[in-house]
């Protein structure tokens, strides 16, 4: 180094042929000049070594010939400046310039070689100029520092392993403009956090992202079409992912080793799943598969230890060996009738299995008699006119002691509780009456009348028997099958937060107090089918919350008999319409007693009735007796 301190007269200083690497006038540095001359080709620093320069000539490759000679080596470089004389950028250009931190690429560079930047381990950043369209292969491979990168929309090639073991590489932008993401791409770059995808990518070729670990979440654009063999093997971070609907096939591996993938939703336009795609994503619970499918590979989930449901296209033909081997979490599986054979192993060690349900009257042919070993020694049900068949075919026969008849599941009753959701119910069986034991021991944990919110009585129920649901006030919603005929006593008394109810035209009896203190029914509509209604049936009497709200009430034309109090409403403040529909005038307990409320808290009745029966109403005894009180009207339609 050589100072010059006040020299202010000092103009010229002649170097001649020297190895000083700066010269200063005061602080001034005037050799060498940071600034490269315009006619420059590249202008390179080096630790140790004086600057270099080397001019245009005519020649736009920057080659590795112009950085290397006898003093000036790769491993020393440290900067290059790139002149804007310069297209392309000649394979291996930089390759291991390990020491190189910065560099400036102008932008009238269109290619970038493969290796040019491949291992230049302390490179931090760089700008690829909007004038580059393609990238070659291990472009910047083993760049370990490299933190961020942003592909421009006039780049549409970049070569395999461009990126690849990029390990400080965090976040990467795509251009539209690329249409094909090139096998081992971005392969063990361990930091990425964020990818995005651009627009006009096609294909994502083998191992792409392979062994991103810290990826949490990858979004696939609706232009992509195929996802390769091993792209996403050994993220162990990816949490989520999102298929775009125009892919059809899934590679060999695609996602193996995702441990903490938990769910995914494959589109309908995938029609080729491959072996292992999903093979030992342990924290896969939920599956959501193609339609279009017709068989589903080798291990495509194997070890998928947390996947608790799936459910299998009705279009598939065959399931691979070792398909869902050691899916320890499934409860149930359900093989459609379309499976015609399975491979080896194809079910084994799924140890929490407690039902198999196959549906081909035909049994499928098994490889090997392990398809269904290990798993929990669960009946398998099949057709009941295919028991023998399943239990003499070759492979089945070694499950014959679990093979048995499946009927079509029917409920009894399915209660929803509010605590967590969960169900109680219990299946159709010998006796069509609905009782009170059977709701009360479906109940299990702290489940109980108290706990229930939804009610569905199934088509196999003909009765619902006295008190089977008394008490369940919480519940808000009421559904009774299609055939019951008899109502019990109290079978639905004090339900508080129901307010619609339908009564299906099967009913012919409704008992005393079967829907009593519903408070939050404002209207019923009495089938034609019905012909008895019990003592305060529908009563709403002046106790609990809220207050009674009953006001709209059509009696079907069948009923032939009111009970005491069927509608005693205790609400002062409302009017209640009644419409009777039956021409006979229906009879009452006794001539002392009416289905309305006549007490001091009676609301206004104003009941409706046929002008074609109308003299009939009122030659009745019973509705003499009734039209006596001062709330309650007759009325003429």
């Amino acid at each position: 180094m050589i100072v010059y301190n006040n020299q202010s007269g000092l103009t010229n200083v002649y170097l001649g042929n020297t190895n000083i690497a700066k010269v200063y006038i005061g602080s001034n540095k005037v050799f060498p000049s940071d600034v490269p001359p315009t006619s420059s080709k590249v202008y390179l620093t080096y630790l140790s070594n004086p600057p270099k320069n080397v001019e245009c000539n005519g020649d736009s490759v920057l080659r590795r010939s112009d950085l290397v000679e006898s003093s000036h080596t790769i491993d020393y470089l440290i900067t290059a400046t790139i002149g804007s004389c310069v297209t392309e950028l000649e394979s291996s250009v930089f390759n291991q310039g390990y020491e190189l931190s910065a560099v400036t690429i102008p932008n009238t560079v269109t290619s970038i070689g493969h290796y040019a930047f491949e291992r230049c381990s302390s490179l931090p950043s760089i700008d690829i100029p909007n004038s580059v369209t393609s990238i070659g292969e291990r472009a910047f491979n083993l760049c370990e520092s490299l933190t961020n990168i942003d592909i421009p929309n006039s780049v549409t090639s970049i070569g395999g392993s461009a990126f690849s073991n990029c390990t400080s590489l965090s976040n990467v932008t795509m251009s539209s403009g690329v249409t094909s993401i090139n096998g081992f791409t971005f392969k063990g770059c361990s930091g990425l956090t964020s990818v995005t995808i651009g627009s006009g990518v096609v294909t994502i070729g083998e191992e792409a992202f392979r062994n991103c670990y810290s990826l949490p979440s990858i979004d696939i654009p609706n232009s992509v079409t195929s996802i390769g063999k091993g792209s996403f093997d050994g993220c162990s971070g990816l949490t989520s992912c999102t298929i775009g609907n125009s892919v059809q096939s899934i590679g060999v591996g695609a996602f193996q080793n995702c441990t903490s993938l938990t769910s995914i939703d494959i589109p309908n336009t995938v029609t080729s799943i491959n072996v292992g795609a999903f093979r030992y994503c342990t924290s896969l619970s939920n599956v959501t598969m193609p339609s279009g499918i017709t068989r589903i590979d080798g291990d495509v989930f194997i070890g998928c230890t947390s996947l608790t449901s799936v459910t299998i296209p009705s279009g598939v033909t065959y399931i691979g060996n070792s398909a869902f081997e050691g899916c320890s979490g499934l409860t149930s599986v359900t093989i459609p009738d379309s499976v015609t054979s399975f491979g080896g192993n194809a079910f084994k060690g799924c140890s929490g299995l407690q039902s198999i349900t196959v549906n081909a009257t035909t049994p499928p042919y098994l490889y090997d008699s392990g398809t269904f070993d290990d798993t929990n020694n669960c009946p398998i049900y099949v057709p009941c006119e295919s028991v023998n068949a399943y239990k003499s075919a070759s492979g089945w026969s070694s499950y014959a002691n679990r093979i048995t008849c499946v009927q079509p599941p029917s409920a009894k009753f399915i209660i929803t509780h509010l605590i967590g959701d969960t169900v109680s119910s219990a299946q159709c069986n010998a006796s069509s009456a609905l009782t009170y034991d059977e709701v009360s021991n479906s109940y299990t944990g702290s489940q109980s009348c108290y706990t229930a919110k939804e009610i569905e009585i199934g088509d196999c129920v003909t009765e619902v028997s006295s008190g089977a649901f008394r008490y369940s006030q919480n519940v808000s919603a009421v559904t009774i099958g299609n055939n019951v005929q008899t109502i019990g006593d109290g079978a639905f008394q004090h339900i508080y937060k129901t307010s619609a109810l339908t009564i299906p035209n099967s009913v012919t009896s409704i008992g005393t107090q079967a829907f009593d203190n519903w408070r939050a029914l404002s209207s019923v509509t009495i089938p034609d089918s019905v012909t008895y209604i019990g003592d305060s049936a529908f009563s709403q009497r002046g106790y609990g919350n809220p207050d009674p709200c009953l006001n709209h009430i059509e009696v079907g034309s069948g009923v032939t008999y009111l009970g005491a109090g069927a509608f005693c409403v205790s609400n002062g403040d409302l009017t209640v319409d009644v419409i009777m529909h039956p021409l006979t005038p229906p009879s009452f307990k006794d001539n002392n007693s009416t289905p309305f409320e006549t007490a001091t808290t009676s609301p206004i009745y104003n009941i409706y009735i046929p002008s074609s029966a109308w003299n009939d109403y009122m030659a009745s005894p019973y509705w003499i007796f009734a039209g006596r009180f001062s709330n309650i009207n007759f009325i003429q339609y």
